[in-house]
């Protein structure tokens, strides 16, 4: 064995080295690999975080922005969707979901004066009734008064 290729232990630092004082490949190699798992994992827990955001439901707004780039707690759902109305990034529904808020906003709009929601085919679907059932369905779907 060439006294190039001899690894000796470093004193001071504990590691293999050439006796030249270079690292050996084998430790380079390590070096390298763990720097990049290192790398990884944070872009792993980059892109979990970004999920959760994602699940959490949070706006596209400037605030959402800041609150994604300063949150630090606990990346559950729920969590994340507490402290936003904590902070005030989203307004908490009590649990309603999307649909159920549009309706009521759409049916607080009609009540108010508002433009009601388009009732659709209203005279397609009365055509379509079979029965008289179901045109009394179809009239009590688009809000018609039967005297």
């Amino acid at each position: 064995m060439a006294e190039d290729d001899q690894i000796e232990e470093d004193e001071d630092q504990g590691e293999p080295q050439g006796t030249d004082g270079s690292e050996s490949p084998n430790l380079r190699q390590l070096r390298e690999k763990a720097k990049q798992a290192d790398e990884l994992a944070k872009e792993n827990a980059a892109l979990k975080l970004e999920r959760a955001f994602d699940k959490a439901k949070l706006p596209d707004s400037k605030t959402a922005d800041y609150f994604r780039k300063t949150y630090t707690g606990d990346t559950s759902e729920d969590a994340i969707r507490n402290a936003a109305i904590e902070a005030g990034v989203i307004e908490d529904t009590g649990g309603a979901s999307t649909e159920e808020i549009q309706g009521a906003t759409a049916m607080q709009a009609a009540a108010t004066g508002g433009t009601p929601p388009a009732p659709g085919n209203y005279e397609e679907e009365l055509a379509n009734a079979g029965t008289e059932a179901e045109a009394l369905a179809v009239m009590r779907k688009h809000n018609v008064t039967v005297i």
